[in-house]
């Protein structure tokens, strides 16, 4: 069985599984191969790569400097999202603000770690104090029954996966991202039935019910600590144990995720996005490519 995941508004493959025979609807065959038949007729299927562009800030932590209509923010540590080769300009996010900003890349270059570190909000560090409601969060995941060990089936639930619907600004408009536990989305709370009732047939029918919105392209640790609460109280969950392990698709949240969340039981790991290559064939231009 093909595995798939939804990925800047479409469902793209992530894999194979081995899973008992399955007998789908005669009604859902024929409207996948309507679905199919349409797409070879329209040209959509992808058939030759397009040229990257060269952007190697592209999706990096920046430092502003030399600007002269917008002196106020040189010396700034902000974010570098998409590239727009026809302004010849980076979208640039401004870390205070979270505005956006179009600087020209004589304009900016990567920052080091100790710029970012001292840019970074309250809390965000590896080895700061946690807030409040980090310690809050620990305490209620703490206070969860451990659920049972994995059992290597893909829905154990044991693993949930934390994926954002895209990488960049226009893969990603809304800023979403999605919590899979074994495969199945596990919608925010306030939506009701989910992975109960339908799980990834309730999902491609109706996708936009199961996202999270961030306030970046790269959900804060914080951001995410508040979806996994949102998830674990969810109708779909259905107040069952905590996750054994969790994986996060951003690595620079990952080690204070980890921090927050082990010791209360539950292993944070890294997630890596689709390679260059697997960008390239779905017809998206990569970062740093």
């Amino acid at each position: 069985m093909l595995t798939l995941l939804p990925y800047t508004g479409q469902i793209v493959y992530d894999g194979t599984l081995r899973v008992p025979p399955m007998s789908p609807p005669p009604q859902l065959v024929a409207e996948i191969q309507g679905v199919v038949a349409a797409a070879v007729s329209s040209g959509s299927v992808i058939s030759s790569m397009p040229e990257p562009v060269d952007a190697p800030l592209e999706q990096s932590f920046v430092h502003i400097s030399g600007l002269k209509s917008r002196p106020d923010l040189n010396g700034t540590v902000a974010f570098a999202g998409e590239f727009e080769e026809e302004k010849g300009r980076h979208a640039v996010k401004i870390s205070d603000s979270g505005a956006g900003v179009l600087i020209r890349p004589a304009n900016l270059r990567v920052a080091t770690e100790e710029e970012i570190q001292a840019a970074a909000p309250p809390g965000t560090l590896v080895g700061a104090a946690l807030t409040p409601f980090q310690e809050e969060t620990r305490q209620l995941v703490r206070s969860m029954p451990a659920g049972r060990p994995s059992t290597g089936s893909v829905d154990d639930g044991s693993f949930w996966v934390f994926r954002r619907m895209g990488y960049t600004e226009r893969e990603n408009p809304d800023l979403n991202f999605m919590i899979l536990a074994g495969g199945v989305p596990l919608p925010p709370t306030d939506v009701g039935a989910g992975a109960g009732d339908g799980g990834m047939m309730a999902m491609m029918m109706d996708p936009g019910r199961f996202w999270y919105t961030s306030k970046a392209l790269t959900p804060s640790a914080d951001e995410i600590l508040a979806a996994l609460r949102q998830a674990l109280h969810s109708r779909a969950w259905s107040g069952r144990s905590k996750p054994e392990s969790i994986a996060i698709d951003a690595k620079e949240i990952v080690d204070r995720l980890e921090e927050i969340l082990e010791p209360a039981g539950v292993t944070v790991g890294y997630y890596p996005p689709p390679s260059n290559e697997e960008l390239v064939a779905m017809g998206h231009t990569p970062p740093n490519f």
